[in-house]
């Protein structure tokens, strides 16, 4: 779904005659889904995650300010939210692990 939002945010940029216009949010659907996908489950983690996504997506954070100042493109508005969804998912799996929650709700169920 990444290169797939890379190709129509392109087209739909070209099309609108606007950059990351805001009916555009298959940038978000791809970052949250991998931020659900790698931060622990259980309803208020994951509302946690989420909440933190947006945060950092809205506070853009080097390197993802770099990318949105810079030339942008179908790739660099889908990257500065997977740099959001980097940080969102440092912070949750760091919250929880100083909570002491790994155990079964681990985001590592996928290496099992």
């Amino acid at each position: 779904l990444f290169v797939l939002g890379c190709v129509s945010v392109g087209k739909s940029t070209a099309y609108l005659n606007k950059v990351d216009h805001g009916s555009i949010v298959v940038d978000e659907v791809v970052a949250v889904w991998v931020v659900l996908l790698l931060t622990p489950l259980g309803f208020w983690w994951q509302l946690s995650s989420v909440i933190a996504f947006r945060f950092f997506d809205i506070v853009k954070l080097p390197p993802a300010s770099v990318v949105d100042r810079g030339r942008q493109n179908g790739f660099t508005v889908m990257l500065d939210d997977i740099f959001a969804a980097v940080y969102a998912i440092l912070v949750i799996n760091s919250m929880a692990w100083v909570a002491g929650f790994y155990g079964a709700a681990s985001p590592f169920w996928i290496l099992r």
